[in-house]
């Protein structure tokens, strides 16, 4: 459920997190995929007939997702206080994202949480880490 007005047109970002606009540099090329109107079931189920009884709800909920490039533990920590500063809820990690809703060709604020994310260590050096790309994702209240 949108918390927010919609703004036209592309206005050269993909996300806000509150008033913070995410640098492309920590989205790797052709990895941004966007769902902003996923259908919600509830309480759907087949009869003994095998006939599917849906009761879809007016929610249309927002799931984005993308990888990273290789990032250095500096990167990390930099693109973490980025989502962590939108962090309205901290225990439910619920953050505000304005994104990009490419098949309205508008912008979109919403609340989302942020599933567990997994860095993982490509190479330890003397003067720092170096992680593999990794997958963030937001999926919408």
């Amino acid at each position: 459920m949108s918390t927010g007005g919609i703004t036209l047109a592309y206005s050269g970002y993909l996300l806000k997190f509150g008033n913070t606009a995410l640098p492309f540099k920590y989205i790797s090329p052709g990895t941004y995929k966007v769902s902003p109107s996923q259908m919600a079931d509830l309480d759907s189920y087949r009869d003994a007939n095998a006939v599917l009884h849906r009761n879809v709800v007016r929610n249309n909920i927002a799931k984005i997702e993308w990888e990273t490039p290789y990032l250095t533990d500096t990167e990390v920590l930099t693109l973490m206080n980025i989502i962590n500063a939108a962090m309205t809820n901290a225990m439910e990690r619920k953050v505000t994202v304005t994104f990009y809703q490419d098949d309205q060709g508008t912008y979109r604020t919403g609340n989302f949480y942020v599933p567990d994310i997994t860095f993982t260590v490509y190479q330890a050096i003397a003067h720092g880490v170096i992680y593999m790309p990794t997958r963030i994702g937001l999926i919408e209240y």
